[in-house]
Parts: C-alpha cells; sequence; structure tokens
C-alpha cells in the first residue's frame, strides 16, 4: 500500500526520532524510502558568494553528506532507500518532492505546525506526523 515513502527532514536536533518512526514502517511495507533534507531558502542565498570558490565548504554540501550516510545507514539495514536535498521548507516545496519521486505516504516531524497543517490539507497522500518534545 505504502510503496514508496517520503522522509522528511530538515535541521531539528530530533531527526533520528523521525527515521526511528519510519523505519518499522517501512519494513512491514517493503517500501523504498526517499530521504529529503529541507534546506532554508534564505541560508542558502547567504551562502551563494561562497558557492563560487572551490576552497569552502557550505550548509549544502554537509546536507549532501549527511543524506548519503542515512540512506548508506537505511540500506545496511535491508531498506531500500535514496535521498536528496531541496531547498525551502514549505508544504508547498514537501509537497513537490512528493510528486517529483511518487511517493504514497510522506513522514516528517510535526514542528513547525503551519507547515504541517498546510501538508495536510493539500497532499495527495497520507501524511504521518511524528510528535517531537516540545520546546522548553
Amino acid at each position: 500500500m505504502f510503496d514508496r515513502m517520503l522522509l522528511v527532514l530538515d535541521e531539528s536536533a530530533d531527526r533520528e526520532r523521525v527515521v526511528a518512526a519510519l523505519r518499522p514502517l517501512a519494513r512491514v511495507e517493503h517500501a523504498h524510502v526517499f530521504v529529503v533534507l529541507t534546506i532554508p531558502f534564505l541560508e542558502t542565498v547567504a551562502e551563494m558568494p561562497h558557492e563560487l570558490s572551490s576552497n569552502l565548504a557550505g550548509d549544502d554540501e554537509a546536507s549532501d553528506v549527511y543524506v548519503d550516510a542515512l540512506v548508506a545507514s537505511l540500506r545496511a539495514e535491508g531498506l531500500s532507500a535514496d535521498g536528496f536535498t531541496t531547498v525551502g521548507r514549505s508544504a508547498l516545496t514537501i509537497h513537490a518532492a512528493a510528486q517529483r519521486v511518487e511517493a504514497s505516504l510522506i513522514v516528517l516531524p510535526t514542528r513547525p505546525y503551519r507547515r504541517l497543517e498546510a501538508l495536510i490539507h493539500f497532499a495527495r497522500v497520507p501524511v504521518i506526523a511524528v510528535p517531537l518534545p516540545t520546546a522548553p
């Protein structure tokens, strides 16, 4: 039923909680997992001058390394997985990523709430929101 799962991550310190919630479902469904790490647009614009230099590595390179490592970890656990990064964190960006990979399920953290609420309104596939601890 859910054979193509989109796992949406951001810079949250609770990434592992979202990944942990996805693992058992992906195993049961024998799903292909698409890991997408969202990068803030403004942060990307601020780093653009550095992109022209081959000497400096920005957050987008670090994001690619993180995604590659997570995909390798999921594959080592016997899951089918691929990954990519995308600029933007809006519900529309996530929806576009889901369409790009033909996802049958989207898994993401509950925060930010406005993004989740917007995604639920126009997503054409089920959305699982993984609760994160509330900030003190």
